[in-house]
């Protein structure tokens, strides 16, 4: 994971198009709830 994280800071993994959807910390029920919807994406991301 560390590896993964030091990728990101330093622009060799670009995420974005990796992201298909992005909540607020305040809506995590409905993001997680929101991938039952969307079968192909494998991951939610949540904004602090």
């Amino acid at each position: 994971m560390h590896d993964a994280l030091k990728l990101l800071t330093h622009g060799r993994i670009v995420a974005a198009p990796l992201t298909d959807a992005t909540h607020p910390l305040d809506d995590i029920r409905a993001a997680f709830d929101s991938l039952a919807d969307r079968p192909q994406d494998l991951k939610a991301q949540i904004v602090m």
